[in-house]
């Protein structure tokens, strides 16, 4: 009884083992094919992957969709131009166009004023539309210099130069500070000079020998007086615009005149002769700080006066006692209808 127990064991023992490697040789011989798995949602909109993510083929060409939203590790990161920051290429930080970092400031708007009309210099001559005068005044718009009296060399016995300064702010030297608009345009003796040499285009000079002339774009910087810019603000003190605006030329602080000029005896004649050679406007020279550096005034420019004569025979001097009898600027300087004191001279 014992054999046949221990036989009926054996048996079952052997066809336990017949069955397993049947079943593995069974495995061997069919492997069964692997699942594909599913695409996931990150593989288009780009949440980085995840278990579900299938690793692309290789040599797969086709452009993924995290290259443009940002779900690779390598591509561009959409925070880089719809986000408040993120990282390049380069791992450094990058500022977000829209709602990242500082908001930019506002534009602040630059705005050009206009000249206030006030300036004797710059402004154009404004004419009157209508007849301003009961009589018809022609006669000062044909007026022309008389011309100088030939002197010999020969006859010149005795010859001598003299810088001499015109203040006008003595009694006598008044008419030169007359400012009035008329149809000539301003009376102030300055503005009279500035309009002789922009209009007549006459020519400026450095020195009193005449020798370096000034450009016409470098003389009007003379009198521009450069350009200012100041803050235009709300109620709230907000810098809402910058007022660009011309600084006027100063015209008062113009006070004296030299007159270079020539003193020449004729034996022919008998008598003395005064010719006006230049006029220079002058004034004081200022640093950068605003502080004048002396108390002496120096040319700003030299006309020659031979040359600006036809334009000084059309203007007026201002003559307070009488309106209708008025002189010429050229009959004022040739008349010597005015005081000065000599500055300097060739024999000092």
């Amino acid at each position: 009884m014992y054999k046949k127990i221990v036989s009926l064991a054996y048996c079952g023992l052997l066809l336990v083992a017949l069955t397993a490697s049947t079943d593995s040789f069974a495995q061997k011989k069919k492997k069964p094919a692997a699942k594909k798995p599913a695409a996931s949602s990150g593989d288009y909109f780009g949440t980085g992957g995840g278990s579900n993510n299938a690793a692309p083929a290789k040599g797969d060409k086709k452009a993924n969709v995290d290259d443009y939203f940002g779900g690779g590790s390598k591509s561009t990161s959409s925070s880089d131009y719809f986000s408040s920051g993120g990282t390049d290429k380069k791992g450094a930080a990058t500022q977000g166009a829209s709602t990242g970092g500082n908001k930019p400031k506002a534009n602040i708007p630059i705005v050009v004023v206009p000249s206030s009309g006030d300036n004797p210099l710059t402004d154009t001559v404004k004419r009157s539309l209508r007849t301003e005068n009961a009589i018809d005044r022609q006669l000062v718009l044909e007026r022309q210099p008389l011309a100088y009296e030939h002197l010999r060399e020969d006859d010149a016995i005795y010859r001598q130069q003299v810088w001499r300064v015109i203040d006008t702010r003595e009694k006598m030297n008044q008419s030169f500070k007359y400012q009035a608009n008329e149809d000539n345009g301003n009376q102030l003796f300055i503005s009279v000079l500035y309009r002789a040499v922009m209009e007549d285009k006459l020519t400026a000079f450095t020195d009193d020998r005449f020798s370096k002339p000034i450009p016409q774009a470098e003389f009007m910087k003379i009198f521009s007086g450069g350009m200012d810019t100041v803050d235009r603000m709300d109620l709230d003190g907000n810098v809402v615009a910058k007022e660009v605006r011309s600084r006027t030329f100063q015209v008062d602080s113009v006070v004296q005149f030299q007159l270079k000029e020539e003193w020449i005896f004729d034996k022919e004649a008998s008598r003395m002769f005064i010719r006006v050679l230049g006029i220079a406007p002058m004034m004081k020279k200022y640093l950068s700080t605003g502080e004048a550096v002396s108390e002496k005034a120096y040319p700003m420019f030299w006309v020659y006066y031979p040359d600006i004569r036809p334009m000084l025979a059309r203007t007026e001097v201002y003559n307070p006692k009488n309106f209708g009898q008025r002189m010429t600027w050229e009959d004022l300087f040739e008349g010597r209808m005015f005081n000065s004191f000599i500055v300097k001279s060739t024999l000092d």
